[in-house]
């Protein structure tokens, strides 16, 4: 039997193919699972253990049009030879497809859910709100974030914080990354800003996208 282990782009997660042209993954949360830390608050659970995969909103949103553009399912193998891409090259947009429950994988097969489809379909305020309620429900380092923002008097807090319990699980330079992505991801969703010259997070000040 052919194992092999194909590293993502996060390399913080992967995905065991026991066959060439079978692909299996875990489900969300089972990424890497970690037994926590004692006197944590809860809304930090899963940050240093559940990473976010490597994924623009962009480029998620962008599988996801492909695939709704090809009836809602297809192999994984098919997305990306018709893309000119290696599968590997389409794993951090799986995962995070998969992550917030846009879409399932079962036999080297994406499919799009029902929250999947109206995502895509959706106007952009619309897709901005179905984003920002899947990833603070999902994405533990971006609820952490949004949490802990509501809990501050002004809104604001230095990327330090994140950082250092981010380091709990990650090397420096992944925690970074894990920080860029989160940052990505709040943005789009409207749930907080990045104030690079203070290199602190803030409440978003307008009318946010109801999560």
């Amino acid at each position: 039997m052919d194992h092999r282990l194909l590293q993502h782009a996060t390399a913080t997660q992967c995905v065991r193919l026991e066959e060439p042209d079978q692909l299996r993954t875990r489900p969300p949360g089972q990424l890497r699972q970690g037994a926590g830390c004692i006197g944590r608050s809860p809304r930090f659970d899963g940050i240093d253990t559940v990473p976010l995969p490597q994924a623009s909103v962009g480029g998620l949103a962008g599988l996801l049009e492909i695939l709704l553009a090809r009836g809602g399912e297809d192999g994984l193998a098919e997305i990306a030879d018709e893309l000119n891409f290696e599968i590997d090259d389409l794993l951090p947009l799986v995962d995070a497809a998969v992550l917030l429950g846009l879409a399932t994988v079962a036999d080297a097969r994406l499919a799009l859910t029902d929250e999947g489809r109206d995502f895509t379909a959706a106007d952009i305020l619309t897709s901005k709100q179905r984003f920002a309620r899947l990833a603070a429900a999902r994405a533990p380092l971006v609820r952490a974030v949004t949490q802990a923002l509501a809990a501050t008097d002004d809104g604001a807090l230095r990327e330090g914080f994140f950082l250092d319990l981010l380091q709990r699980g990650f090397s420096a330079e992944e925690a970074r990354r894990q920080l860029d992505i989160a940052i990505d991801w709040g943005r789009y969703g409207e749930l907080f800003d990045y104030a690079a010259d203070d290199r602190q997070f803030v409440r978003e000040s307008g009318e946010p996208a109801k999560p």
